[in-house]
């Protein structure tokens, strides 16, 4: 009866039973040790794609904040008009989308500003382009203190101009210079 030949025998017994650097308890040592760290850097790479995630949605919002809106574009107007017209607002980067309004044929494009003030003011332009009238809103309308401080300043000078075409006097208003 013939058995297996000495040297597989051989290579059998020093792998399973050697402690040399490729016996079997070794490449299990091995084995084990790739699969820990294996498992860190799976951990790794997970807590900062979550981080990553994390980021890019900050940034997403903040520069959504810096976004405006305009609608009820002509159809043959293209990104010269819309320059012209926010030409006074400092905005890096206009995107006028291909699709067109089903019923009208106008189309619709964002405007990125540098800063949010930049993009409120623009949101309150008022212009048209080939006789259509453009409409213009912030792509995320937040509350701005520099907003709040521009609608009180206005408030008070409306009530001051509608004081003086009434005729009312301060020292009236106030019942007396005291």
């Amino acid at each position: 009866m013939e058995g297996l030949p000495w040297e597989t025998l051989l290579n059998w017994t020093k792998y399973l039973f050697s402690s040399e650097p490729d016996g079997y308890k070794a490449l299990q040592e091995k084995q084990a040790y790739i699969e820990s760290e294996e498992a860190k850097l799976n951990k790794i790479i997970e807590e900062v794609s979550a981080e990553e995630a994390k980021y890019h949605t900050t940034v997403d919002k903040k520069q959504l904040l810096n976004h405006i809106i305009v609608t009820n574009i002509a159809a043959d107007a293209g990104e010269e008009e819309l320059q012209c017209v926010f030409s006074y607002y400092q905005f890096h980067g206009i995107t006028i989308l291909k699709k067109k309004h089903p019923q009208n044929g106008t189309r619709a494009a964002y405007i990125d500003f540098y800063d949010r003030m930049s993009a409120w003011n623009a949101s309150r332009v008022i212009d048209s382009i080939f006789g259509l009238k453009l409409r213009v809103r912030l792509a995320v309308d937040v509350d701005i203190p520099e907003k709040n401080m521009l609608l009180l300043h206005a408030a008070s000078q409306e009530k001051k101009r509608k004081e003086a075409a009434s005729g009312v006097d301060r020292a009236d208003r106030d019942g007396g210079w005291f």
